[in-house]
């Protein structure tokens, strides 16, 4: 079996076979390709097999599935953000009119105490 580059200190990625030695309890790494042959451990010496990689299955498609339901949340997101920024001219535009039809009631009222006024002064007169 032919061997391949020792281990070096370097950063694990996904897919990297990361095992301990059983002689110096030093953390190895390699990369997946590597399963099944024997490494030498840089730190104690010690020639060592690199473990057979883990496949983990997804029989049931439960990753696809979390895949697409990130997807319809974020269209979900992406749609309300929309509608409550709609919401939010809306209700400004609403505010503005509120504020132009209190006004014409302020001036309804005085215009009414006017009115008033008048009668009352011409009973009293």
């Amino acid at each position: 079996m032919n061997q391949p580059a020792q281990p070096q200190t370097a950063v694990i990625e996904d897919g990297d076979i990361v095992f301990d030695c059983p002689s110096c309890a030093k953390s190895l790494g390699i990369d997946y390709h590597g399963a099944g042959y024997l490494v030498t451990c840089p730190h104690c010496g010690l020639e060592i097999q690199v473990p057979e990689v883990e496949v983990v299955e997804d029989p049931e498609g439960h990753i696809a599935d979390a895949a697409h339901a990130q997807i319809a949340l974020d269209d979900t997101t992406r749609m309300l953000n929309e509608k409550i920024i709609g919401l939010q001219k809306q209700q400004a535009a609403t505010r503005k009119q509120f504020e132009k039809i209190g006004a014409e009631i302020n001036e309804l009222q005085k215009a009414l105490d006017r009115m008033v006024a008048l009668l009352t002064e011409a009973e009293n007169g």
